[in-house]
């Protein structure tokens, strides 16, 4: 397994306003996993639950080669013998691990990073126990050189997305930073509950914490820029920051950048919570 990913760290962060609360259910089963459930605040007495599921697939490559991307390793000849029946033993666990997640309510919402393509989210929904499921696809290509983005896959019974934006943080000022991008989605949960949802993979501290802090520290800024949009337009939006950020809780990006709080702190709608 590449050294990398001993750094992987995942976070989900939620702002609270009037209108709904969100609540973690803390899964310990894996490090870079995250989840929370969406419930309506106004009406308790009928608790409706959504699940919303962030998820790094570790490297969900296809076996075959993709001449424009750095993918030799995941291949049947490359570093890892990155064999199809390995690829599809991956997808069907992938396809339980979600339906395990959701404890028999699959989730509204999966957020997803270091997915190669639209062929293994494809993949993923008709070649797994999903393939019953109502899931619709959101993603495109990102510039990351090693060919590896963020998406969304959700229920459209349960969630409308209004519109999606993939925000571009590369930087001419920090020209090794050619990285993924971060998924934008604004919609409603069942019609009537506007909510915004930020899908993240920041850079890895690759070569170390110190020397690869300023790329995460540029993101966490980019990312900002469009949260204080959302409240300047809505001081009661609806905001869930999810991802992997390859850093802490007290790190500069999360908490000086970003201002994200205990969630044991008093909570007030215009605040944003780390749930970690």
């Amino acid at each position: 397994m590449p050294n990398y990913l001993i750094y992987q760290f995942v976070f989900l962060i939620a702002c609270w306003s009037c209108s709904g609360m969100f609540d973690l259910y803390n899964k310990p089963a894996k490090r870079n996993f995250a989840c929370t459930d969406l419930q309506d605040h106004d009406h308790r007495e009928h608790r409706d639950h959504e699940r919303i599921v962030f998820y790094n697939t570790e490297n969900l490559f296809h076996p075959s080669n993709d001449s424009v991307k750095s993918d030799d390793d995941f291949t049947p000849s490359g570093k890892y013998h990155w064999t199809y029946n390995r690829y599809y033993r991956k997808i069907s666990n992938l396809g339980k691990l979600f339906v395990a997640i959701g404890e028999g309510n699959l989730p509204a919402i999966i957020g997803l990073c270091e997915v190669e393509n639209r062929k293994v989210l494809n993949d993923l929904l008709k070649g797994s126990v999903l393939r019953k499921s109502p899931y619709k696809i959101i993603h495109k290509e990102s510039p990351d050189l090693r060919g590896i983005d963020v998406a969304l896959i959700y229920d459209p019974e349960k969630f409308a997305p209004d519109k999606y934006e993939y925000i571009n943080v590369n930087n001419t000022a920090i020209p090794e930073l050619i990285t993924r991008e971060i998924l934008f989605v604004s919609g409603k949960f069942h019609k009537e509950m506007p909510c915004h949802i930020f899908v993240n993979h920041w850079p890895s501290r690759r070569g170390g914490k110190l020397a690869s802090d300023k790329k995460r520290i540029h993101v966490a800024k980019i990312l900002k820029q469009y949260i204080d949009s959302c409240f300047m337009k809505d001081l009661k939006s609806n905001i869930i920051i999810l991802g992997d950020f390859n850093d802490e809780p007290d790190d500069v990006s999360l908490h000086q950048v970003i201002e994200a709080e205990d969630p044991y702190d008093p909570l007030n709608s215009i605040s944003l919570y780390n749930l970690m």
